[in-house]
């Protein structure tokens, strides 16, 4: 009678194999984690530390100081917008809280109207980078509705 060969079994490389199929998984599974939604995201207190001509960032805060601009999201779809109160860029500038609200659009866009000494802005904010303490925003479709006529 023939004897059998044994085949020897590498272990080690099924379990190689075994932890990257694991690890590939586990990549898989968390890139198809839902983004959080920007209604949850914005909710709260943030300070402006970029205002450029197409983009803002925004710090989380506490609560927003005296005499600094930024923004307080409601979730109930209002905000309170501080900013300067006149026309005049020149320091000192004198901040002060305008109403507004704001309105989801998309899983990424909000519609932001808000008072101004002027008026009244609306503007389109299109997230490009969100954290729980950083939010980076496109800014488009910039309108004025003046109230004082030149």
């Amino acid at each position: 009678m023939k004897k059998r060969k044994k085949y020897k079994t590498n272990t080690g490389f099924k379990m190689a194999h075994l932890g990257l199929v694991l690890l590939m998984v586990t990549a898989f599974m968390t890139a198809m984690k839902p983004a959080p939604k920007i209604e949850n995201i914005i909710i709260g207190s943030w300070k402006y530390e970029y205002h450029g001509k197409d983009s803002i960032t925004l710090t989380k805060v506490k609560h927003l100081k005296n005499n600094t601009p930024g923004i307080i999201f409601k979730s109930d779809g209002t905000l309170i917008k501080r900013q300067n109160i006149g026309w005049c860029g020149t320091p000192p500038i004198t901040y002060g809280n305008f109403s507004g609200e704001w309105t989801k659009t998309s899983d990424v866009t909000l519609v932001i109207s808000h008072t101004y000494w002027d008026g009244t802005i609306h503007k389109n904010w299109m997230l490009k980078n969100a954290s729980d303490k950083r939010l980076l925003f496109a800014e488009s479709d910039v309108k004025f509705d003046k109230k004082i006529r030149q």
